[in-house]
C-alpha cells in the first residue's frame, strides 16, 4: 500500500489517506453520538471528524510532521472535555473513550485496509486519465 501511495504525487497521496481516514472514522463518530448523554445542543452540533484542531487543541497537540496525515474524532465544544472526564462539579460521563474501544483500534485498521486499495486504484486511474487527456491536447 505504501509503495502504491508512493507512486502518486505527494499531495495526492495525502489527499487519498485523508479521505480514507475520514471515511473510516465515521463509525467511531456514530458510536460516540449514540453514547453521548446530551440529547441536543451545542455539544452534539459540534461533533466532527476532521483534520484541524482549534487553537487551544493545536497548542496541546504535537504534530507528527508535515508528511503525516492526522484525522481527529470528537467534539469541538470545550464542554465535551468536561463531559468526558468530569470536574469538581460534575461526574465523568465518558462517550468518546468507549466509542474508541468499540469501533477504534483493530476495527478501524481493518476498515482502513479495506478502503485504502479501492481509493488508491480510483485515484491512480483518475491521474492516468488526466495525463492521457493532457497528452492528447499537445
Amino acid at each position: 500500500m505504501e509503495a502504491a501511495l508512493g507512486d502518486l504525487k505527494k499531495v495526492t497521496a495525502k489527499a487519498v489517506a485523508r479521505r480514507v481516514l475520514k471515511k473510516t472514522a465515521e463509525p467511531i463518530l456514530d458510536e460516540y453520538h449514540s453514547r453521548t448523554v446530551v440529547a441536543s445542543g451545542v455539544l452534539l452540533d459540534n461533533e466532527i471528524v476532521g483534520t484541524r484542531l482549534n487553537r487551544r487543541q493545536s497548542s496541546l497537540n504535537r504534530r507528527l510532521g508535515k508528511s503525516e496525515v492526522e484525522v481527529y474524532v470528537g467534539t469541538a465544544d470545550p464542554a465535551g472535555i468536561q463531559q468526558e472526564f468530569g470536574n469538581v462539579h460534575q461526574d465523568a460521563n465518558p462517550a468518546l473513550t468507549p466509542a474508541w474501544e468499540a469501533e477504534g483500534g483493530e476495527k478501524a485498521l481493518g476498515r482502513i485496509a479495506t478502503e485504502m486499495w479501492p481509493e488508491i486504484e480510483r485515484t491512480a486511474a483518475r491521474a492516468a486519465r488526466r495525463t492521457a487527456k493532457l497528452a492528447a491536447k499537445r
